[in-house]
């Protein structure tokens, strides 16, 4: 594992339970630039770590087909309606 990796994922998991608060106070509470922070996501979600889901999507889902908010984040864009959690595998690396 990445060094700082399960501590950053403490992290976004923590800030993200606290609040529903968009990318850029994410960005901002973490003292990462918006770079930063979209590639941390991307990697943590290709480890399983967290998911993505738009908002108006059921829970299990994580495309964003049929969902009104579709076209605002498709594709890796982080866009309005785009939202994030922590997977089990990620609740069990945070509790190592």
């Amino acid at each position: 594992m990445r060094i700082g990796y399960r501590y950053m994922l403490k992290e976004v998991a923590t800030t993200l339970s606290q609040d529903n608060i968009t990318f850029g106070e994410l960005s901002r509470r973490l003292n990462l630039g918006t770079k930063e922070l979209k590639d941390l996501l991307e990697s943590m979600e290709h480890e399983g770590d967290i998911e993505s889901t738009c908002m108006s999507s059921p829970p299990a889902t994580t495309s964003c087909a049929g969902c009104g908010m579709g076209h605002a984040c498709s594709g890796s864009n982080l866009g309005i309606g785009k939202t994030y959690r922590l997977t089990e595998k990620g609740r069990k690396v945070c509790c190592e």
